[in-house]
């Protein structure tokens, strides 16, 4: 249902604590028949209704951030506006609103420090916010297109990074008058424009910039140049979100699957030789007085030859067995594996814990 803000019990959720009122089948994946354990749930206003006797406007949550130990969290709204609610303490009630965007807010990052937030919107402004007094410190409208996603760099809490529709990402620095450091263009691989997700490494010296056409590119953030890309099966549809792990890992959410691909991951090419055996009938080494036997030692085929006479003598020629190669050996391993329970569909967001 749109417009509701859900708190869920996380431990009871893993654990499947909550039967659902029904199984939920699907082609692709097992039954599901736990569901997650929820606490509470607040409509997520949107304004006053027209007059003082209607009730408040409901928007569908466009995008959401929480604070680290879950004070408080902030929605973005279909209007334009930012909500800020309390969660730990008086929970679900509405503390401030921040307006300033002109349509959806479809992006927000609170900064590291938790002291001020990003956000971004359809209306293709970027805005830094100071959550102490609710202004807006910074506002960034240089941007081709409106926002699909925003990310502080791991390791430098003043650069942000803006992902845009179009498939472009801007890069910012607070600190600058203006804030703009460098655009990548979304040609920089030549996939079609369309992008949901982007995000940082995990030690912020790449990036990666998920793809209409099944594929992941993976971006160098000095030189901004392309370092590789991604290719999923292209059954596997378009990329919606993106994350990566504090590990060699990276989460990808595609139409049909969420994949956890490991980039650390070298294509192997398997050409183990497999030896045609012998006919029976057909001595594995001849001479031209065949006089020659071989003589096994703990069952290992290491052979000493010898004369009529027991006289050792040289070793013939040995003829090289013809082999024959599995082409399946051949293909590069699979490089990602698939995390079960994602039914399809468009996943918006995912979050380290």
């Amino acid at each position: 249902m749109l417009g509701f803000i859900r708190k869920y019990d996380t431990i009871a959720s893993v654990n499947g604590g909550a039967n659902l009122t029904g199984a939920q089948k699907h082609g692709l994946v097992d039954t599901i028949q736990k569901g997650g354990a929820l606490i509470s749930a607040w409509e997520n206003e949107d304004g006053p209704g027209p007059t003082p006797e209607d009730p408040p406007k409901i928007s569908p949550v466009y995008s959401m951030d929480v604070h680290s130990e879950a004070v408080w969290l902030v929605t973005g709204n279909q209007t334009g506006n930012i909500n800020l609610w309390t969660v730990r303490h008086e929970e679900g009630k509405l503390q401030h609103v921040l307006k300033g965007h002109k349509n959806v807010v479809s992006a927000l990052q609170i900064a590291p420090e938790e002291r001020s937030l990003v956000s971004g919107s359809w209306d293709k402004l970027v805005k830094l916010w100071d959550l102490d007094d609710g202004s807006v410190i910074t506002e960034y409208s240089d941007l081709s297109t409106h926002i699909t996603a925003l990310e502080f760099h791991p390791n430098n809490t003043n650069v942000f990074l803006a992902n845009c529709y179009d498939g472009s990402i801007y890069i910012y620095d607070i600190r600058k008058k203006d804030g703009f450091v460098k655009k990548i263009p979304a040609s920089i691989s030549g996939a079609p424009a369309w992008s949901m997700s982007a995000c940082w490494s995990a030690d912020g010296s790449k990036m990666y910039v998920g793809r209409r056409n099944a594929s992941v590119d993976e971006i160098d953030y000095a030189s901004g140049s392309l370092l590789q890309t991604l290719k999923l099966p292209n059954s596997s549809g378009r990329v919606s979100s993106v994350g990566a792990l504090p590990s060699r890992h990276l989460l990808i959410a595609s139409h049909d699957n969420l994949r956890l691909w490991d980039l650390e991951h070298l294509a192997q090419e398997v050409a183990t030789a497999k030896p045609v055996k012998p006919n029976a009938d057909q001595a594995m080494f001849q001479t031209e007085n065949n006089d020659l036997f071989p003589s096994f030692a703990n069952d290992s085929f290491n052979m000493d030859f010898f004369s009529a006479n027991n006289e050792p003598i040289p070793k013939p020629e040995e003829k090289s067995a013809d082999v024959s190669v599995d082409q399946d050996l051949l293909a590069p391993l699979v490089p990602f594996s698939i995390i079960p329970g994602h039914h399809g569909g468009l996943i918006s967001a995912m979050r380290n814990l």
